[in-house]
């Protein structure tokens, strides 16, 4: 059997391209107005909450049952840890995963109020395991079409000038006021804001209302109360806020400013996913002892 012809420039060619289509995949950007299209084609997709996303991040993975002492389990496959072939799996916690689940959905469909999950137990429960394939499932969830997550940048051209009369660069016959074609200035959200919280509260409200009534969601999900009553974060706002006033209250131009941006979640790059070492566990504090001791 002739052995296939593997050499150094097939090699960088694979890498190049399957580069180049990761690329295409994840680092989506657009106009606003093309944003809202994607919205109003898929709403609830586009407004997920963290709970949601985790819960649908869960079930993509899938989930198989089977019988433990005459009682059916769940066990979600997430936890079989697919990133590492198993090294990190969780094994006889099916029951406690289980239970941890159950709470994620129901604050998917914002029963009751907002929690913050504590994991407590003994030493070598797994419970850093759990957290750090939850991270991980979430990383390679939004690397996926059905996870994407997006938020925005602000975006000035070089014929962008400031109320005081100074510019971000050198004028042109043809003005680029907000950097549409050739940005000199992206400024990205620090908070990787939802880019519908640019759009007024009222305004937002009703437009989600009717976008829940004609894709007959309101059974199965509820339209987020974070989307409908969150705000910008402080800087964004006051970009939002000087340019509402620069151009007279004309929102449409104000968004013209606006790139939307899909972003994948990263421990590493600190997008979506964080790791904070605690300051000292007593369960496993040591301490230097002598021979008489």
């Amino acid at each position: 059997m002739d052995r296939p012809n593997i050499n150094e420039a097939s090699i960088s060619d694979f890498i190049v391209e399957r580069n180049r289509k990761h690329f295409e995949e994840i680092s989506w950007e657009g106009s606003y107005t093309d944003y809202l299209n994607h919205v109003c084609n898929d709403p609830y997709r586009h407004t997920r909450t963290t709970y949601q996303l985790t819960f649908d991040m869960i079930q993509h993975f899938g989930s198989e049952a089977f019988e433990d002492s005459g009682e059916q389990v769940r066990r979600y496959k997430l936890f079989d840890d697919p990133f590492n072939n198993g090294k990190n799996a969780i094994y006889g916690l099916e029951r406690t995963i289980s239970r941890l689940v159950k709470y994620i959905r129901a604050g998917a469909r914002e029963e009751g109020k907002e929690r913050i999950f504590v994991l407590h137990g003994p030493v070598g429960t797994a419970k850093t395991s759990i957290i750090d394939l939850l991270g991980r499932g979430l990383e390679a969830y939004t690397a996926a079409d059905e996870g994407a997550v997006y938020s925005f940048a602000w975006r000035f051209g070089k014929d962008f000038h400031t109320e005081e009369g100074g510019s971000l660069g050198f004028g042109s016959s043809r003005p680029d006021v907000a950097g549409l074609h050739n940005p000199v200035a992206v400024l990205s959200s620090q908070m990787h804001e939802h880019p519908l919280l640019l759009i007024p509260r009222q305004a937002r409200r009703e437009l989600l209302e009717k976008l829940w009534r004609q894709n007959n969601l309101g059974e199965k999900y509820p339209i987020p109360h974070k989307i409908l009553e969150g705000d910008l974060d402080y800087n964004s706002k006051q970009i939002y806020s000087f340019l509402l006033r620069r151009y007279k209250g004309d929102w449409l131009r104000v968004m013209d400013h606006v790139l939307v941006q899909r972003i994948g979640f990263s421990e590493s790059g600190g997008v979506g996913v964080a790791k904070i070492p605690p300051e000292g566990n007593v369960e496993t504090a040591s301490q230097p002892v002598t021979m008489d001791e």
